[in-house]
């Protein structure tokens, strides 16, 4: 069973289950929440045996490593990259931490 949403213009909802013919592992745990990379977000995954649940809410864009920013597509049928609005619009800034700013 897998069921997918549109939440925003880049991120969606996607949540599966799944039964296997043959285990790949007895039981496994993923949790992550990913903020640079392709198709970051956050991740829940539980596998036992042959039943697998995945829980996840994503970026559907793609990161450019070198550029430090979401790809951005001049022409997508052409995958032509234009980066003029890299810095302005799709660059994403590095979370500050509470020690950094001054909090009540």
């Amino acid at each position: 069973m897998n069921f997918s949403k549109q939440l925003s213009e880049n991120k969606y909802l996607e949540i599966e289950f799944n039964k296997w013919e043959s285990p790949d592992s007895y039981f496994s745990v993923v949790c992550s929440w990913t903020t640079k990379g392709d198709h970051n977000g956050f991740t829940f995954d539980v596998d036992i045996w042959r039943w697998s649940f995945s829980f996840k809410i994503y970026d559907t864009r793609h990161w450019d490593w070198e550029q430090n920013c979401y790809e951005v597509y001049d022409d997508p049928e052409t995958d032509a990259l234009d980066y003029s609005e890299c810095n302005a619009c799709y660059k994403v800034e590095p979370q500050f931490r509470a020690k950094d700013k001054d909090v009540l």
